[in-house]
């Protein structure tokens, strides 16, 4: 497996570690427990971040060289290309909903709760797709050149949260992932 294979693969999971911790908050919020809104904030703020603005990005680069090379991958990459748009809609519905609990600004706990259940559960699928097609996919068919084209494409961004220390930006996240 490349080393770029490797980082996004590491990346998902990441991704469902913090997805774990997202329904962990938001089972406590249907609960009704008094919560900390910043944490699901900061959760859901870096994945509209760093897995919307570069991740899919990339893997979008991918499928677009694995359709090139391959043309019987199209439907199941397709269906990715759709995803990432539905996952990034949904991540932003989201992060409004959650920065206006933040702002203290009325919203239905319902409301939160199924636009957070619904992001989880659609990343998660989004992910296990991906890590059973498209990586393999990626790791046969793709070459070094391949690599070297899809990187010089896009802007290298360092994940905010995992690379180094983590920004401060999310210093409540990384309190509650150190707890």
């Amino acid at each position: 497996m490349t080393t770029d294979l490797v980082t996004l693969s590491t990346d998902h999971l990441h991704f469902a570690r913090l997805l774990d911790l997202l329904d962990a908050r938001i089972e406590n919020f249907h609960n009704g427990e008094t919560q900390d809104p910043v944490a699901m904030l900061e959760i859901v703020h870096y994945m509209t971040e760093y897995a919307d603005i570069y991740h899919h990005p990339k893997e979008d680069l991918v499928m677009h060289r694995l359709m090139e090379l391959d043309p019987l991958i199209c439907s199941v990459t397709g269906d990715l290309l759709r995803q990432h748009e539905q996952i990034t809609r949904a991540g932003t519905r989201l992060l409004e909903s959650l920065t206006a609990v933040v702002a203290e600004d009325f919203v239905p706990r319902a409301t939160v709760e199924a636009a957070a259940r619904h992001y989880a559960a659609a990343m998660r699928t989004h992910m296990e797709i991906e890590e059973v097609t498209l990586f393999p996919a990626a790791a046969q068919l793709l070459q070094d050149a391949d690599w070297a084209a899809i990187n010089t494409a896009i802007t290298r961004m360092d994940d905010p949260l995992f690379d180094v220390a983590g920004e401060s930006r999310y210093q409540t996240l990384l309190e509650y992932m150190a707890a």
